[in-house]
This record gives C-alpha cells, structure tokens and sequence, in this order.
C-alpha cells in the first residue's frame, strides 16, 4: 500500500510537471525529501524512473527517453478526484510550475494534515486554548436583568457603614432589614440603584437629602443559573446548566459544536416558542460582530441546522481549508473568507469545479 501510494504521488507529479528542466542537485534534494517520509531509495529511484520514462545510460547516469512524450496535466484534472465529494471546488494557481522539490514540500505538508479538508468554524470549539464561557471579573452588563437566584451586594457608607447581602426570592424580591421586600426581578442594575435609593431613603434620611451625608451602591453577588437546550446538528445535544452570563457561544462550546453534518452559519436561538436571533459563526469570528452572540435566557433553546453549501479552496490562498457558503455569497467572498490570495497566487486563473450527482463540471 505504501509503494502503490508513492507510485500514484511521483506518478502525477511527473505528468504533471517537465522534469527536464531540474538540475541533479535538486532532484538529489528531492530525494532526500521522500526519503525523510520513509521511503527507500530504491523504491524512489525506480518510481522516479518508471514513471520519467528514463533510461541507464553511461556510468549509470540515466538520460531522458527522447521518445516518451511528458505533458502537463490541467490543475482541475490533478484534483478533480479531491474535490468530487463536495459541491464546488475552487483551485487558484501559482504564476509558474512548481518543482519536485516544492511539490514534495507540499506532499509532506498533506499527510500531515489536509487543510483544506477542515471545514472552517468546527474546530474552534475543539481548541484547547479557547474558552467561551463568561467571565466574572467584569462589570455587571448594562442589560442584565435581575431574576430570582441571583444575589444583590447593597453597600452603604458615609453616616452609616453597612453592607446587605441578599439573594432574590423566587417572588422577584429581596428582604431589606427594618423595611421589608423590595421587588428587583425584571430590572437591570441601573433601575434597581434607582428602586433601592427611593427604598432606602425611607430607613436612611441622609440618602434623599440636598446634601447627602449617607451613600450607598449595588452590585451583583453569585449569579443564578439556568438550563438551556441545544439540539440539532451538534455533537452533543442535550440540556445543559449555564451561569446567566452565559451566551451562545458558550452553550455551543459546552455542546462540542456543530457536528460534521452541523452548520456554522445558521444556527437559530428559540424564546418561548419564538426565533429571537440567527447566530452567524462567520460573522463572530471574521467581523468580530457580537450582536448575534445572544446572551441566554432560562429555557432557551439553540437549534443548529445542517449545512447546505461546502466549497473547498485549495492552491494559492494564504487558508486553504472548506467554507460553508450562504445562497448568494460570490467567489470573491469565499476568497475573502480563506484570507485572501497569496502573495505568488495567479488571480487571473482560477478553476472552480462543480459537482452535479455524479457528474462534475469544471469551468
């Protein structure tokens, strides 16, 4: 299996590319370089010249059979058996032919890891270095709403030093020593500050008055939690306990994200029983837009759908990896989205390959 996968790889380099033209040091070179892969000499050697149609000369130096023709291969011909699994294909060429030595380069690069076979957005969640759930160690969001659980630190100081810790009942309120209920849920820090000041004016006269000899402020102690729902396409579906800071991405994180059949691109956040936000990973990622980064909400549910479009960009793109697309997104856009060309790509050639069933189509 070895030898036949190396006979296949020289093979299509050959055809592929006039090797007349590459001095012995760097066929030498390229020796070397299928040798550090594991491979001996005499299978390259023999694969080499099989598949070069050479010839022993003098002094074993072998000469090139005037009488076997080498033609160059179409790039869309080279990958189209790469490419049929997906529904397009796009290869951006290089301005000149490449080397044995570069092409080995590049062969060595593949059975390393085949980029261009990741789908771009599903390994972010698989990333040991990213954590996307919600940090404590910042202030209190000017929309977070107060619901029950969650805990309310009332600090007060001036004439009087006290602080007063309590959490919010499941009735929405908590309980303020020498004066009784105060309702919060619903409300955000900043309308609960102003429901406290008036509550507490009536305990505190120095609070209310023109010049105030008693201050005070809020802030959030230990947070609720609450259940979400994740279902659909993702690795691990099921429902799952968040702090109330916790947002999409976070519930997506806790879920493995989506899974090879899952999208990036639709992914649908349900509020009883009503679509309330359409997260685009893409759009979190590339533009850095954290509008649809919804926070969570008790009994939410994220629903991720599976993907429509894959296009794989190969070649002269500085991230050659698959993309899901979005009905009328453009070639430009996917280039976009795979960084742009790279500084040696050909921009005036490039090959897109379509798949129809079991028919392919390459324009």
């Amino acid at each position: 299996m070895k030898l036949k996968t190396l006979a296949i790889t020289i093979g299509a380099m050959l055809l592929a590319f006039n090797l007349s033209a590459q001095s012995a040091a760097e066929l030498q070179m390229a020796k070397k370089m299928a040798k550090a892969q594991g491979y001996s000499d005499a299978e390259i050697n023999a694969l080499i010249n099989q598949q070069m149609g050479l010839t022993g000369g003098k002094d074993g130096v072998k000469t090139v059979d005037p009488t076997k023709k080498i033609t160059r291969t179409p790039a869309e011909t080279m990958t189209e058996e790469q490419f049929t699994k997906y529904q397009d294909s796009v290869w951006v060429d290089a301005p000149k032919e490449m080397t044995l030595i570069e092409k080995l380069a590049k062969l060595e690069e593949y059975e390393k890891k085949e980029e261009s076979d990741r789908v771009y957005g599903h390994d972010i969640f698989e990333s040991p270095y990213l954590n996307f759930m919600p940090s404590y160690n910042i202030p209190t969001p000017a929309n977070y709403k107060l619901a029950a659980g969650d805990e309310v630190v009332i600090d007060l100081w001036g004439a009087v030093y006290q602080t007063l810790t309590q959490e919010i009942s499941p009735e929405g309120s908590i309980i303020v020593p020498e004066l009784g209920p105060v309702y919060l849920i619903g409300q955000t820090i900043e309308q609960a500050e102003k429901t406290l000041k008036v509550a507490l004016g009536k305990i505190f006269s120095g609070i209310n008055s023109e010049e105030p000899t008693t201050f005070f402020r809020i802030s959030l102690g230990q947070i609720r939690s609450f259940a979400i729902n994740v279902v659909g396409d993702v690795k691990k579906p099921g429902t799952y306990t968040l702090p109330s800071l916790s947002t999409v991405s976070s519930a997506l994180y806790l879920a493995g994200g989506p899974s090879k059949t899952g999208s990036v691109r639709d992914i649908r956040i349900y509020r009883n029983n009503k679509l309330v936000e359409k997260f685009d990973l893409y759009k979190f990622m590339l533009d850095g837009n954290f509008k649809s980064n919804l926070r969570l909400e008790d009994n939410d549910l994220i629903k991720v759908s599976p993907y429509v479009n894959l296009v794989k960009v190969a070649g002269h793109v500085k991230r050659p990896m698959t993309y899901e697309m979005v009905d009328g997104e453009t070639v430009s856009k996917l280039i976009e989205y795979a960084g742009g060309f790279a500084g040696d790509a050909n921009q005036e050639r490039i090959h897109i390959t379509r798949q129809k069933g079991v028919r392919s189509e390459s324009f």
